[in-house]
């Protein structure tokens, strides 16, 4: 079994992610096919996540819900998401809003802060090393994309 063999699971990720690369567009089918909701659903369950992230936080600028509150079940009910149960919506599917609703605009502003500031030393670092223009490159598409 795996759970007396840790080897295997060390081993498989790279035969994974080679058939994963080997194959383009596999994960995306791979996706569609086990997806229990189709595309439009899932955007439109993501749309009421978000609106609940921004009531919180539009309701408690300075603080938000506090850490992790988003899924507790006394903000649950306070800001339904309607296509979710109480136990359903864990997090906002948005990072930014996700850190507004737990921390409000100041951990906004901190988050804004930590990227600016990592930014600025991988800027200072542009033309001298690879793999900073890698991780500037790797923060600046997390950034965007979450």
């Amino acid at each position: 079994s795996v759970a007396k063999r840790p080897e295997m699971i060390c081993t498989s990720r790279p035969r994974i992610s080679a058939v994963i690369s080997a194959a383009p567009g596999t994960v995306s089918a791979l996706t569609r096919a086990l997806s229990i909701r189709d595309d439009t659903r899932s955007v439109d369950h993501r749309v009421e996540l978000w609106a609940s992230a921004e009531a919180i936080l539009r309701a408690h600028p300075l603080t938000g819900a506090g850490i992790a509150n988003y899924r507790s079940p006394l903000v649950r009910e306070r800001y339904p998401t309607p296509g979710f149960d109480a136990r359903g919506a864990v997090h906002a599917h948005n990072e930014v809003l996700q850190i507004g609703a737990d921390l409000g605009l100041p951990g906004i502003a901190a988050f804004a802060g930590i990227y600016a500031a990592a930014l600025v030393m991988l800027w200072r670092l542009r033309g001298t090393d690879r793999l900073a223009a890698a991780l500037a490159g790797a923060l600046i598409g997390h950034a965007v994309y979450g």
